[in-house]
């Protein structure tokens, strides 16, 4: 059976609406033919995702939720050992390597599924992409996607799936987050007791993993709605501009940093 479920968005929220494109991946990974489109309009302050799978919402939070997670080319017990030090990691050549792990890709794998997630990297040089690596240094990437993790849960209602957030140290996607450090400055990477909604920022992760728009002239970036059911693979054009036809509206991210830390802004509605 196919179920048509929503989830509350906020257009201007860009973790947000990379997050709904991480659960359709997600959706299409476990095996159904899943779309997602967005209910939008000018008059709306908040939007609406609709999401039609043959696998309800709940199920494929849970599902990430249960995946296991390890270092790319590490082997699975060499990682369960390092879990908080990420010790033992050779420097490398250049790029995810060069930074004794903390940007090494991260392998997500589900039960009859596995994801690479190194959107942080730059797809070329594998150097640490200043858009999307948003975290400090000392914290790497494994660490940050098993917290994320073990703090997702599904809430009784999925139309509120993006609301659900916990005191930890924000990752930077949430926009609603990087508010809540206003003139926090370069005490910001002290502070671990900041809201954080891991919904939004994990699925974010999946969702640029194959949807990394250009950066601007400004070192912003640019999202767009799309108006129509899509399945991930075409969303993942839509959701960059690539497909103009489809979309209905586009929106500027500021990315900010504070400290040593970088977060992504209220999202502005371009005309």
């Amino acid at each position: 059976m196919v179920l048509l479920e929503k989830i509350t968005v906020d257009p201007a929220n860009p973790g947000q609406v990379f997050a709904c494109l991480g659960l359709l991946e997600i959706a299409s990974l476990i095996g159904d033919q899943a779309v997602g489109s967005f209910d939008w309009n000018r008059s709306k302050t908040y939007s609406s995702f609709w999401i039609e799978s043959g696998t309800p919402v709940r199920d494929i939070v849970n599902e990430v939720k249960k995946a296991g997670v390890v270092k790319q080319n590490e082997s699975d017990a060499l990682l369960v050992a390092e879990d908080s030090g990420d010790k033992g990691i050779k420097k490398e050549g250049k790029g995810a390597q060069s930074d004794n792990g903390k940007i090494t890709p991260v392998i997500l794998r589900g039960h009859k599924w596995e994801l690479v997630l190194d959107a942080w990297l730059l797809p070329d040089t594998r150097a640490s992409n200043k858009l999307f690596k948003t975290w400090a240094g000392q914290v790497s990437s494994l660490q940050i996607i098993k917290k994320l993790k073990e703090e997702l849960n599904a809430p009784a209602d999925v139309l509120f799936l993006f609301d659900e957030g916990i005191p930890m140290r924000p990752i930077g996607y949430d926009c609603r987050s990087a508010v809540s450090a206003e003139g926090l400055g370069y005490y910001y990477n002290k502070v671990s007791d900041l809201k954080v909604y891991p919904a939004v920022d994990l699925f974010a992760l999946i969702g640029l993993n194959h949807a990394r728009p250009q950066a601007l002239a400004n070192s912003n970036f640019e999202y767009c709605l799309w108006r129509m059911p899509l399945p991930a693979t075409v969303a993942r054009a839509a959701i960059t501009g690539a497909l103009p036809w489809l979309i209905s509206s586009r929106w500027e991210v500021t990315v900010e940093r504070r400290g040593r830390f970088k977060s992504w802004r209220k999202a502005n509605l371009l005309e």
